[in-house]
């Protein structure tokens, strides 16, 4: 008589180890994908962080809104293709993934200000990505006089 025990055995062990390394795989591609958000999501919002700083030096730089304009697009473009428009006491400007300056850009920067109070004028930048906020900025500098319009 033949013994068929070994190799049901061996059939059963096989088939156990192809479940267990099925199970692996299916752990380590949900642990792949969570990390590949959370990387994105921190993507995201470095690039919302960065743009509001740099918006916050342009700032400090400039005595009149047209020259704030001016530093954040040295290219020039943002006349003729609107990424840039701005009214008496905001402005909006849209960026894309690259942090220049774009037409239908993914992210949007609104700054608003008020009128300057005992030589002091404050402002908020705040950055919009899929219609929420990601970061707010409070600014507040002297010496402005060219934004109080």
């Amino acid at each position: 008589m033949k013994q068929k025990g070994h190799f049901t055995a061996f059939y059963i062990e096989t088939l156990v180890m192809i479940l267990v390394f099925v199970g692996i795989i299916l752990v380590l591609t949900q642990v792949f994908a969570a990390a590949k958000k959370k990387s994105t999501e921190a993507k995201t919002l470095t690039t919302a962080v960065c743009l509001a700083e740099n918006l916050a030096e342009a700032f400090q730089a400039a005595e009149t809104p047209d020259e704030l304009y001016r530093l954040l697009d040295a290219a020039g473009t943002h006349e003729s293709d609107g990424s840039l428009s701005g009214s008496v006491n905001s402005f909006t400007a849209l960026y894309n993934d690259d942090m220049k300056l774009a037409p239908g850009g993914a992210y949007r920067m609104e700054m608003n200000w008020g009128a300057a109070e005992s030589g002091q004028i404050s402002g908020l930048v705040t950055v919009i990505h899929d219609g929420s906020a990601l970061w707010s900025l409070p600014l507040s500098s002297a010496g402005k006089e060219g934004f109080a319009r």
